[in-house]
């Protein structure tokens, strides 16, 4: 076996610079949709035919009601029972509560804010959305009260919120 001659240096090649490509978009080729795989289905089970089926029944589901309702109040009535400081004092307690508003806590049966709908136990929390956090806030709410024509009064009744609304009437 002769001896490998001498090795040749390898000749640089020259190389020139990169040529810009335009590379055209990808066309979409149509797929061809899977064939079904066919399922091996299970025989019905026979039903004994003294078992009763089920008929669906169409239950009533309850309207919400729109809102509370409003209660009409005539403006006399207002006056007098609001106007009469000594007649009110006599038949309301009212006492601050911790969580803020006044807690009713005695109410004379029969008496004007009976009648306008609250009961002893009562949060008043806010009239027309002004929270009553002192004195200060229900003094603003009874001056409020005995001038505009409607207001609403929050109030919370065994732990649940509740909104009375007020229309004055002529």
């Amino acid at each position: 076996v002769p001896a490998p001659g001498p090795v040749p240096a390898p000749v640089p090649v020259p190389v020139a610079a990169p040529v810009p490509v335009a590379v055209a978009a990808p066309v979409p080729v149509p797929v061809a949709a899977p064939l079904p795989v066919p399922v091996a289905v299970a025989a019905p089970v026979p039903v004994a035919a003294s078992l009763p089926v089920p008929v669906p029944v169409a239950v009533p589901v309850p309207v919400p009601a729109m809102g509370p309702a409003i209660t009409p109040i005539p403006r006399a009535e207002l006056d007098r029972g609001l106007g009469d400081f000594s007649s009110l004092d006599a038949s309301v307690s009212l006492e601050l509560a911790p969580q803020g508003g006044f807690r009713v806590a005695e109410l004379r049966a029969g008496s004007f804010l009976y009648r306008m709908g609250l009961r002893q136990g009562d949060v008043i929390q806010r009239v027309d959305g002004r929270w009553l956090r002192g004195v200060e806030d229900a003094s603003a709410a009874y001056s409020w009260v005995r001038v505009t024509d409607h207001f609403n009064v929050d109030i919370l009744r065994e732990g649940r919120p509740l909104n009375l609304r007020f229309q004055i009437t002529a």
